[in-house]
Order: structure tokens, then C-alpha cells, then sequence
């Protein structure tokens, strides 16, 4: 793995795009920066947070009060998929009070690409990484940018192999800031992130190992009632599709399954033949981020 980010962290152009998630960790990095992006050598800053829809209110709510607490001009971005074929996702701009709250960037994506999977996750690309790209051309009128990406040292293999090409930062690496540190940081604020970290920011991610997807649906059963209304209009007549759940599963296998789990994952399990997922182990989901090397990356 190449530690070279240690040090003095690279920069790669003259302007800076700093991808904010809605988590701790991003959150603590979009601060940081905030008080030091000239002495990084930087002309010109932009804040963003990429908004699916179904994002917890927490979320919302935390991103919001983070851009004030700061004093940060956090543009809102959502995906604006082009319904022509061969065009790509374009962006809106919108704000915390007349952001989607109800999945409708997500079902466009759904209705134009199909559902996305732990096989093709494409709802990172589409919901995130190609509005945001689209959106920093306008913000920097073209000219080259560089990202930066809120990864921690603890988290250094999911940095992108790819980053000088992409022109992806990660400062948290750079300042060699690990979880026990973010946590001191928002432990002492007077105000943080009030969501279980199973629940994580998207509620009912299919990404999610049983363990977590089953405790998220066990308290906020209403998150999965997206999935149920999407499977329920786009699958129909379609004798050949993926189903968006770990294992091909449906919305309504997953919500039956949630209902029968008391804690422990075997339980969930009786009626089909798969280990506990190791991801159920190791999986944290306060982000799902941009340019991470558990994602889509483009150019």
C-alpha cells in the first residue's frame, strides 16, 4: 500500500472540492479544512453533499448544522438523470429544506439504469460521484480540481489506486486522524451526529451485512418501504433481474427475515444457506464514500 499521502499531502491543481458525506468523519475533515485549505497551497474552496433521498433525517439535520456551525457555503447536490439514452447524470442544486426526502433522485436512477446491487452498486456513481462531477465543472468553470475524500488513517486500504489520476486528497490520512480521535473531537462539540452507527446514513442500504440491515429494520421499519414500492413498479414483467439485496434478495424476503431475527444473526438464516457475512463483522456505516476503493470510480 503506498503511504506516501503521510507527510506533506498532495495537491494536484489550484481549487478544491471537499466531499461531504454527512458523517463525523467528514465532517471533522470539512472543519479542518475549512481553517486551512490557503496553507494547502489552494486559490479556491467548494463544500458539497450529495443527496439520495433516503438519507436519514439525522443526516440532514447534522449536515445542515454543521454548514452553519462552520460558517461553510455547503451546496446541496442531487442527481438529474437525462432520460435520453447515452446522456449522463447531470446535478440539481437544492437546500436542506427542499431536499428529497422520499427517494426521487434514487427512482430516477432505478427507472433509467436498473436496481443497483452488491454486484454493480452503480447508486454510488449515479447518486453521487457523477452529480458532484458535474456540479464542480460549474463551480470551477472547468478547470481542473482536485477532492477531497474523508478517509481516515485507520482506513487506509479504501483509499482510491487511482487517486493522482482522479486528483483525489485525503487529509485525514495526511494528518493520520483515526476514529478514536474523531470521536474525542465530537465528544467535547455541542452538538454531533445523534444516529446508531448501524442505521447509518442511507437506513435501509442494501450494502449492509444482516446484522445491521436487521437491527436498522427492526427500528425504523418505514425505511424499507422504498424498496417495497420500487421492487413492487420496476420489477414487474421482468423475468430476468437482480434483485438489490445481499443473496438476490427481495424487499419483502428482507423484511420478513428482519421479522423473525431476535439478535442473533443464525436465526435470520434458517430458511436459506449462507455463513454470517465476514462484512457483517467489519462494516461501518456512518458514509458511503465518493471515491473510496469499495466504490464505482470514473474519470
Amino acid at each position: 500500500m503506498n503511504l506516501s499521502y503521510t507527510g506533506k499531502m498532495k495537491r494536484y491543481s489550484e481549487n478544491l472540492l471537499v466531499s461531504f458525506s454527512g458523517g463525523e468523519t467528514s465532517a471533522f475533515m470539512a472543519q479542518w479544512l475549512q481553517r486551512h485549505w490557503r496553507e494547502l497551497g489552494y486559490k479556491e474552496i467548494v463544500f458539497a453533499f450529495a443527496n439520495t433521498g433516503l438519507e436519514a433525517e439525522e443526516t440532514l439535520e447534522f449536515t445542515d448544522r454543521c454548514a452553519k456551525h462552520y460558517g461553510f457555503d455547503l451546496h446541496w447536490v442531487e442527481c438529474k438523470v437525462q432520460k435520453n439514452h447515452g446522456e449522463g447524470v447531470k446535478h440539481n442544486l437544492v437546500t436542506y429544506e427542499t431536499a428529497s426526502r422520499n427517494g426521487e433522485p434514487y427512482e430516477e436512477v432505478i427507472d433509467k439504469y436498473g436496481f443497483p446491487n452488491i454486484t454493480f452498486p452503480h447508486c454510488t456513481r449515479d447518486l453521487k460521484l457523477r452529480p458532484m462531477n458535474d456540479f464542480a465543472k460549474v463551480a470551477f468553470n472547468g478547470e481542473k480540481y482536485d477532492s477531497a475524500i474523508g478517509i481516515r488513517y485507520d482506513e487506509i486500504d479504501r483509499i482510491s489506486q487511482n487517486a493522482a489520476r482522479e486528483r483525489l486528497v485525503y487529509p485525514l490520512i495526511h494528518l493520520r486522524s483515526t476514529k478514536p480521535v474523531i470521536n474525542v473531537y465530537w465528544k467535547e462539540m455541542p452538538f454531533r451526529l445523534t444516529i446508531p452507527s448501524y442505521l447509518g446514513n442511507c437506513v435501509s442500504c442494501f450494502k449492509k451485512g444482516d446484522t445491521n440491515l436487521f437491527s436498522a429494520i427492526k427500528e425504523r421499519p418505514e425505511a424499507m418501504d422504498f424498496w417495497v414500492r420500487m421492487w413492487d413498479k420496476y420489477s414487474a414483467g421482468k423475468k430476468e433481474i437482480y434483485a438489490p439485496f445481499r443473496h438476490r434478495r427481495k424487499p419483502a424476503e428482507v423484511i420478513e427475515q428482519a421479522a423473525r431475527w431476535n439478535g442473533r444473526s443464525k436465526d435470520a438464516r434458517q430458511n436459506y444457506s449462507v455463513q454470517l457475512d465476514l462484512y457483517d463483522l467489519l462494516e461501518e456505516t456512518e458514509s458511503c464514500e465518493v471515491y473510496s476503493s469499495c466504490g464505482y470510480n470514473e474519470n
